[in-house]
């Protein structure tokens, strides 16, 4: 066969292949959520006090829930979170913390829904958990002249920057829940390592 009587097969069966990976790629995933991770970190001076260990963004496989380290973001059904930094111990003035140490989180959230879509209401008790590693919750604190907490209304496109404060016990490892019925199985927890 000449390459002139080629041509029209060759154009054909490269329209059919991408009319099918169009089809599959609007129709398969429909229903399912949309989980995307955007490792990196956004300070890694900041982080580098934390663990040595890295953890990869995964999926836990008892709970179903997404795991990223600080550092990383994820974008879940149109919510971006992640932690930008962490320092611990956080020196506030004036105020000693009757644990041990002031742990102060950096936290990004950004709904990335189109315009129209839902706002996203942040509040710093009931969005936010922080855990030890035996599952011990602890409350955020209000510390003078630390940065305010995330708190509020996300309209789509804006975001939302802040940082928890938290008086802790030293050298244990922490994580942060982020709690929200939008994103995938209802949380995303964010190792934050060793404090």
């Amino acid at each position: 066969m000449d390459r002139k009587a080629s041509f029209p097969l060759t154009v054909g069966f490269i329209v059919i292949v991408c009319a099918a990976a169009i089809y599959f790629s609007l129709n398969v995933r429909k229903g399912e959520p949309t989980t995307h991770v955007i490792a990196g970190s956004a300070n890694p001076a900041a982080l580098a006090s934390a663990s040595s260990t890295t953890i990869e963004p995964h999926v836990d496989e008892q709970t179903g829930t997404l795991v990223i380290q600080a550092g990383d973001e994820v974008d879940s059904n149109g919510i971006l979170v992640g932690v930008t930094g962490v320092t611990a111990p956080y020196s506030a003035g004036n105020s000693k913390p009757s644990n041990g140490q002031f742990m102060l989180v950096n936290v990004e959230v950004h709904n990335s829904l189109d315009p129209g879509g839902a706002a996203l209401n942040i509040s710093p008790a009931s969005t936010f958990e922080l855990q030890d590693a035996s599952g011990r919750t602890w409350a955020p604190t209000t510390l003078t002249g630390a940065p305010t907490a995330p708190s509020g209304q996300i309209n789509p496109g804006a975001t939302l920057n802040g940082a928890l404060a938290y008086d802790v016990p030293t050298g244990i490892d922490y994580r942060l829940l982020f709690k929200n019925p939008q994103v995938s199985n209802g949380e995303i927890i964010i190792e934050l390592g060793k404090h």
